[in-house]
């Protein structure tokens, strides 16, 4: 891995760089001093991937000023993060690996992503969806959506031809009434065609659900 050189004065957050150190092992750190006047020593690369930005007083003043932590939003707000910032979370490869990032006002502050959402149709049950799947987590890229809209925007969705017209592959699944996973399987795993992969017989049965 390239070694991580930053600067003193540099801010991340709400910590902004005194002088380069070691961790009490023994490994390269940075003396960092946080806006609320606590200085911390942190390793670069949680500097960098975003996975420190204060002392720990931000997480504290998140729960206790706005009183916002348990609401839906909150949750959202939080998994975003992780995706993007966190390499212990499954989801990091298709994010933070794609460097995928946040908007930096949304990142560093919940109320400006809540005031947003509030403003921009969010209503419980709705999922934020990327417009483009290659691009950020942004305002201009950002939409409310329900699960059906974000499965067939998904990075992972493909589109197929069957009988003359174009699908997402989990709008065909939907129409025949087919397990997705299965079909995905057989198209990408087992490299059959749509039609392969439709007539193919299953041992799993789909119950129809009348919407």
């Amino acid at each position: 891995m390239k070694k991580i050189i930053l600067n003193q004065g540099e801010r991340f957050g709400k910590l902004v760089i005194i002088e380069e150190t070691k961790t009490s092992d023994n490994h390269r750190a940075y003396l960092c001093k946080c806006d609320c006047g606590v200085l911390r020593i942190i390793p670069p690369s949680r500097l960098v991937f975003g996975n420190t930005l204060s002392c720990g007083c931000y997480g504290r003043e998140i729960h206790t000023k706005h009183g916002l932590s348990k609401t839906p939003l909150y949750a959202v707000w939080k998994l975003m993060c992780k995706r993007c910032y966190d390499k212990t979370n499954k989801d990091f490869y298709l994010y933070g690996e794609r460097d995928i990032k946040i908007f930096i006002e949304w990142k560093n502050d919940f109320k400006a992503f809540y005031s947003w959402a509030i403003n921009n149709g969010w209503k419980k049950g709705l999922q934020i969806d990327r417009i483009n799947n290659n691009g950020d987590y942004e305002p201009t890229n950002c939409r409310w959506v329900t699960s059906k809209v974000q499965s067939n925007n998904t990075r992972r969705n493909i589109l197929v031809t069957y009988e003359r017209k174009q699908y997402t592959l989990s709008q065909l699944c939907e129409k025949l009434n087919m397990n997705y996973s299965t079909i995905y399987y057989r198209i990408t795993g087992m490299k059959m065609d749509i039609i392969e992969a439709i007539k193919k017989p299953s041992r799993y049965k789909i119950s129809k659900v009348n919407h």
